[in-house]
Order: C-alpha cells, then structure tokens, then sequence
C-alpha cells in the first residue's frame, strides 16, 4: 500500500513539473534589485512601431533592453528635449513593505506624492521590453503552438478618478514589430479607487471616489513568439498625451512553457512601509545641505523619501539632485533632516 501510495506521488511530482512555466524574464525587468533612481532608456525612436528598431535591440542587448518611441516629432533620439523631459520621469523607487521597488512613470502634473515627476507634458508615447534574443524560443521549436506569456503586477493613480477613460494598452508583437493578437486596453484609474467591504466605491469628504495605494493587478496574455531565430518578442505599453497620472510597475515577466489561461485582472493587496531606521533618526540642526530652488545638494550620501516612507532618489555627497514641490525626510550619512520643496 505504502508503495502504491509513494508512487503516485512521483506521478503527481512528475506531471507537476511537466506543467511548470519557465521563467525567461531578462535581469534588468526584476525591479526589485534594480538601483533606486533613473531607470535609463537604451533607445529612443520616432514612431509607435518603428521597423528599424528591433536590430538595435540585437545589437545593443544587455540583460534587457528598454525603449521609448512615440509621436515622430518629439522623441526623434535619447537627446531629443522631449526625450529628456520624459525620461525625468521614469525612475525606479522604493515604496517598503510589501511593495518595495516598482518602476514608476510619473507624469508632469500628477499629485501622487511617489516618485519624480516629468518635466513637461508628454506627447503620445510607448514604452517597449524585449525578450533575451538568445533565449527566445520560435515556433519551429514546439509547433505553432508555442507561445510567451506576459505578466504584468501594476497601479495606476490619477488625479481625477475615471472609471471610461483607458490610460494603457498593451500589445505583443513580433520582430518586423506585427502585433501579435488583440490589444489590451480599458486599463482605468477607476480600477483602483477605494472599495469598502461590499465591493462598494468609498467616498472622501468631498463626495468623491479615491485611491486606494494597496491595491493592485495582475494582468497576463498570451502573444505566439516568431519563426525567426535570436528575434525577441517585444511587449510594448502604449500612454496617452497626458500628465495626470502615474502607473507603478511592480512586475513585467516573460514566461514560456505556458500551461492553463493567463491570468487578468485579479486584485492582490500590496502595501508600502517606513524606511528600517529612519524614524529612529533624531532631529538636529546641523547643516546637513544646500538649496538653489528645487536643487539639493548633500554634504554627504543621502537617500531622500515621501513623507509616506517611499524612496525617491539617492543622492551622492556635493551632488546636486532636483526634487518636484512636496515634503521629504532626507537620510545624510547617519543623520536625518525635513526638507520643504516650494
């Protein structure tokens, strides 16, 4: 009996790994052991599926490639004014807790007190991760079957909640940049207002619907990967030609060997945290930096965070950094300090 029982077990053990996904996510998509500041474009180029795009992806490749391309008139290269404007606001940054560190685009006119926001408004844009063009499978490998599923956990706040107004698509496509299935849109700030224990919007005291910061997506689709070997597959996240918002990334993840339906949209509970120690930091009234408008400089190392706890930047001693109208509490070497943007 017993050996009949041990048995079934292996069988069990066996089929479970049969059905196990493979994970193919590129190093630089783990956010979580990416550096808290600017998370850097590798490229910029002008067009929403530029066709002379993916070989600098080839060519350029290092543990993940990450692109900008948009409205033609604006993001022509990585020295493009419009380019930098964005770019200022695409960091990655260290909510604590359960969340920990998320990518964040933060648009020039968003009240969402994490992260570093853009320095104007943005023109219509997308932003594009790719697939190791080394360890892409292509679908000589497993038969037309074969496919790569997307992952995404995210969050999105807006100034003014909307429950119709989609701020994201997402799309997969194939090395000549042809979208691979449908596109996957209604993505709404509304999808993360505050709900009570019903499943009922809550309202503030102005009668309005709000944010609620611990809740979360996870979204997945299927995109059939190319018949092209060392061709990635790109997934790219189109935006709209607003500021108002900010989406925060907690996951992107490529996976092959796909078993069962991609999961969408399901909510999971996050939750950010204080910064081990820095509560802990007593007051003093040393001179700790230096201010020329929204420009700090540090006498020493510095990490600077929200009011809320959420890392924004580090900053290194006599380094200038800009920081956008808000409150902060900075960590100078072993001391801490209150700073006020105006």
């Amino acid at each position: 009996m017993k050996r009949g029982l041990l048995f079934s077990a292996a069988i069990l053990m066996v089929a479970a790994s049969a059905m196990a996904q493979t994970d193919i996510t590129p190093s630089r998509y783990v956010f979580a052991n990416q550096p808290v500041g600017v998370y850097a474009f590798d490229e910029a180029v002008p067009g929403a599926n530029p066709s002379n795009a993916l070989p600098v992806v080839v060519e350029k490749w290092h543990d993940g490639f990450f692109m900008l391309a948009g409205a033609a008139v604006a993001y022509t290269s990585l020295d493009a004014q419009a380019t930098k404007n964005l770019q200022a606001g695409v960091n990655v940054v260290d909510m604590g807790g359960t969340i920990g560190k998320v990518l964040c685009i933060r648009g020039n006119s968003s009240k969402y007190d994490v992260g570093t926001p853009m320095v104007a408004a943005p023109n219509w844009f997308n932003l594009n991760f790719y697939t190791d063009p080394a360890n892409t499978p292509i679908s000589a490998d497993k038969g037309e079957t074969n496919k790569i599923r997307v992952r995404l956990v995210f969050s999105i706040y807006q100034n003014e909640i909307s429950e119709t107004v989609s701020l994201l698509k997402f799309y997969g496509s194939t090395y000549a940049n042809s979208v691979l299935g449908a596109q996957h849109t209604n993505f709404c700030s509304g999808d993360f207002m505050k709900l009570d224990e019903e499943g009922d919007p809550e309202l503030n005291e102005n009668e309005k619907t709000f944010y609620d910061p611990t809740r979360w997506m996870i979204y997945e689709f299927d995109t059939w990967v190319g018949d092209k070997a060392g061709a990635p597959t790109r997934l790219k996240i189109e935006f709209p030609a607003q500021g108002d918002f900010t989406l925060l990334i907690k996951e992107v993840k490529f996976m092959t060997d796909v078993t069962g339906d991609p999961i969408q949209r399901k909510y999971e509970s996050y939750t950010s945290g204080p910064i081990t120690g820095i509560s802990e930091l007593q007051k003093n009234d040393e001179v700790l930096y230096r201010m020329d408008g929204n420009n700090v400089t540090f006498v020493d190392n510095a990490e600077v965070y929200t009011i809320s706890g959420a890392k924004v930047v580090e900053a290194a001693a006599n380094e200038p950094v800009a920081l956008s109208k808000g409150f902060y509490v900075a960590k100078v070497g072993q001391k801490a300090t209150k700073l006020v943007i105006k």
